[in-house]
């Protein structure tokens, strides 16, 4: 198969792709590469000076492949960077050696000094299909940080059968929980329609008020706001799901997944401290099982990270691992130097002369 590649620098040009490119989204099963979930963030929260710069692959009029970046600093990212992980190029089934082939070339001509590939699963063949893709020499690849994301494996049951896989213990817990919420007024429902732009007022201030004691969210900010009101539109009702649990006085836990071709994904939570001793994020994660379920998809990413609650819910994982990629060339040496562990950087300086430490000092000093 040979492919043709496009650079699109106009959100317009992804706009008309947009059909095409959700397809692709479905069928790889990836939530976050949606074009309703990345497009509402391109508009409203990407930086300031970026420049998009997304590459799409086509079989004759086909969209076979496409990776949703943007410029910035000269370093290529991903749509969504800060706000969300599992961002990915995506392919038609079978033929993503040849996308890369395809790509790659193309990502080269952006001069960039580096690609970041953001909290990707372990198991995405991309980073090193685009390395070994690349123009003028294998590129370099730097696994910057590796992180376990809890899941819960749900194909081939019911959510009496996925209860009963849980410990006497957890069953007896979640039945106390959902008694005393009874008792004190609560009822958890999933938000749609209408009711969605002030339950996502809700969630933010509640997220925003879970994390003030702790510095701030480090996710949510007026941008990032806004790009989810706009993907709580964009994306069809039941692939953006807003659990909340309502209390006599308003919303007092909230939480968004989003969902594509049987995965569906947490995205970012919060509750009501006085409401804590009711675990809201377990109730409401075994309310977006339950609905997972019934709605016959085959997985929940709990997102990156373990907490107690994921790990009581989880039946498997992965690891997610964040990977730069250098391309050859003159600058690749102070790249992969910068990228370096202070650790490393002083076993590589043990081992040079007097004359290469200078070398390298003068490239680091024109380099910065």
């Amino acid at each position: 198969m040979s492919l043709r590649a496009e650079v699109i620098a106009d959100p317009a040009r992804l706009e008309e792709l947009r059909d095409a490119w959700d397809e692709l989204a479905v069928a790889a099963a990836r939530p976050f590469c949606a074009p309703g979930w990345l497009l509402p963030w391109w508009h409203s929260a990407a930086p300031a000076g970026s420049r998009l710069f997304s590459v799409a692959a086509f079989d004759g009029e086909r969209l076979a492949a496409l990776t949703p970046l943007f410029l910035e600093g000269g370093a290529l990212l991903p749509l969504g960077t800060g706000a969300t992980t599992r961002v990915e190029p995506l392919a038609l089934s079978g033929c993503e050696k040849e996308a890369a082939l395809a790509i790659a070339p193309v990502l080269a001509g952006a001069g960039a000094a580096l690609l970041r590939l953001r909290g990707i699963p372990e198991s995405s063949p991309w980073p090193e299909l685009l390395a070994r893709a690349w123009p003028g020499g294998h590129a370099w690849l730097h696994e910057d940080e590796r992180m376990p994301a809890p899941s819960v494996e749900l194909e081939g049951l019911g959510f009496e059968e996925w209860l009963a896989s849980r410990s006497s213990n957890f069953r007896n817990q979640l039945r106390r929980f959902r008694r005393r919420l009874e008792e004190r007024g609560g009822r958890i429902e999933l938000v749609g329609g209408d009711g969605l732009p002030a339950a996502l007022a809700a969630f933010v201030e509640l997220h925003h008020a879970r994390w003030a004691p702790r510095g701030g969210s480090g996710v949510l900010d007026d941008r990032v706001e806004a790009a989810v009101s706009g993907s709580s539109q964009a994306l069809p009702p039941d692939r953006f799901r807003l659990f909340v649990i309502d209390g006599p006085d308003g919303t007092v836990a909230a939480t968004v997944l989003v969902a594509a071709g049987g995965e569906v994904s947490s995205w970012l939570n919060g509750h009501d401290d006085r409401w804590g001793d009711l675990n809201p994020q377990l109730q409401l994660n075994v309310a977006a099982i339950e609905h997972a379920i019934a709605s016959g998809d085959r997985r929940l990413d709990l997102g990156a990270g373990t907490m107690q609650h994921k790990e009581r819910l989880a039946n498997s994982a992965e690891a997610l691992r964040s990977v730069t990629l250098v391309p050859p060339g003159p600058g690749q040496v102070t790249t992969r130097l910068r990228l370096l562990p202070g650790r490393a950087r002083l076993a590589l300086s043990q081992r040079l002369s007097e004359e290469q430490k200078r070398r390298v000092k003068r490239l680091l000093r024109r380099r910065s």
